[in-house]
């Protein structure tokens, strides 16, 4: 699978992500929880699927059955207290839990040789070899493993960890990375230094950051790389670790690494960055094309100048915005992957900048065209004394 149809399909995953664990009351009462099976075998066949549940908000817990460890995780409700215990699964759950069990058992053992031969004979798999299947399914990019998580509450956080640590395979045994002329980039620390740039941000006080991965080699503070896109130099003076929000000062990166640096000159995201004398351009990212647009209206017209680098600034952080002045309409068009992006854009904008503007439909383009042959004279004459008018339209 190449790099831009595992960013779909993670694309995809992040919808999901985000959105299967408990926050709050339901609005729709009837509505017994969330089944994700249909939407994910659709989408992002073939997956291993972990921690996903029906959920109700009327019961004191909710119960979420996880198919590699075959046991219900218990959200403790209210969730202040973020709690996940182990619980048995109920007589009348069990029964779809082993049929869930085994579609991972399966999966897993799909993946090797040795483990199917194993669970013709013995029927099943302990957890340490799903955990093994699932690893070569992971490095082969055939296995998308989905998680129910909630980063606010604290939910599910350590389960994903703890996979991330059993299963997930290390960067160095991934597959490798393709290049534009399709060669295999391999994470090799002793060859020359190749680094993607996957996000670009722009920070008040300090400007522009590059996020990258660096694919093979060392990368080193001071180090000088060729930007492939535009053939100029661009030295990494400053090499950052990053933990969420928080960057750590480091002084090396190698090969699987993901770091950040600031104020580089010309680089964005999907940009490569490589060593000089042997010069790679790694596969960039294919962003999805824009699915909404709307016009721009400032509240305050003295506040268009600043607004229009602002919108420059989300552009730059984000390929998936497209922001445009349309002579023809005299307004500013902008285009997104659907009215919650640019809502979430613009409500981010009026925190930060406390700079307010709306959202209108934007004009329509009338026009008149020639739809068919015609054929018409006429004749002015006018006499009011002195000389007169006269003259043929034809």
């Amino acid at each position: 699978m190449k790099l831009r149809s595992l960013w779909a399909a993670l694309l995809a995953a992040a919808l999901f992500l985000t959105g299967c664990a408990p926050s709050g009351p339901s609005s729709e009462p009837e509505t017994s929880g969330y089944d994700l099976t249909g939407l994910t075998n659709e989408y992002l066949a073939p997956i291993a699927i972990s921690g996903i549940g029906a959920v109700s908000w009327e019961d004191p817990s909710e119960l979420s059955p996880d198919q590699l460890l075959s046991y219900y995780v218990v959200w403790a409700m209210p969730l202040e207290r973020n709690l996940e215990e182990p619980e048995k699964i109920p007589a009348e759950e069990l029964e779809k839990a082993q049929e869930l069990n085994k579609e991972l058992v399966e999966m897993a053992a799909e993946h090797d040789e040795a483990l199917m031969e194993l669970y013709f004979d013995k029927g099943t798999l302990t957890q340490d070899d799903i955990r093994s299947g699932l690893k070569i399914g992971l490095a082969n990019r055939e296995v998308m493993p989905i998680f129910c998580t909630s980063g606010k509450r604290d939910i599910g956080t350590k389960r994903l960890m703890e996979f991330i640590i059993n299963v997930a395979p290390g960067p160095l045994k991934a597959p490798a990375f393709l290049a534009t002329d399709g060669a295999e980039i391999a994470a090799d620390e002793a060859a020359p230094a190749v680094a993607f740039v996957f996000k670009s941000q722009v920070e008040q006080h300090i400007g522009e950051i590059s996020y990258f991965r660096v694919i093979r080699g060392k990368i080193t503070e001071g180090t000088e790389l060729m930007n492939t896109r535009t053939g100029n130099k661009e030295k990494l003076s400053q090499l950052f670790a990053v933990a969420g929000k928080n960057r750590v000062k480091v002084t090396e990166l190698s090969a699987g690494d993901i770091g950040c640096t600031v104020k580089l000159k010309g680089t964005r995201t999907n940009d490569t960055l490589s060593a000089p004398a042997a010069p790679v351009t790694i596969e960039p990212i294919v962003f999805p094309e824009p699915r909404y647009r709307a016009a721009i209206k400032c509240k305050d017209q003295a506040d268009e100048e600043k607004l229009g680098k602002l919108l420059n600034d989300a552009r730059f952080e984000d390929p998936t915005i497209l922001v445009e002045y349309s002579k023809e309409l005299k307004q500013t068009i902008i285009q997104g992957q659907g009215e919650h992006h640019l809502n979430i854009l613009r409500s981010r904008i009026e925190k930060e900048n406390k700079l307010s503007y709306e959202y209108i439909a934007p004009k329509i383009p009338y026009r008149e065209t020639i739809t068919k042959v015609a054929q018409a004279d006429y004749r002015h004459k006018k006499q009011s004394g002195g000389a007169g008018q006269f003259g043929e339209v034809h």
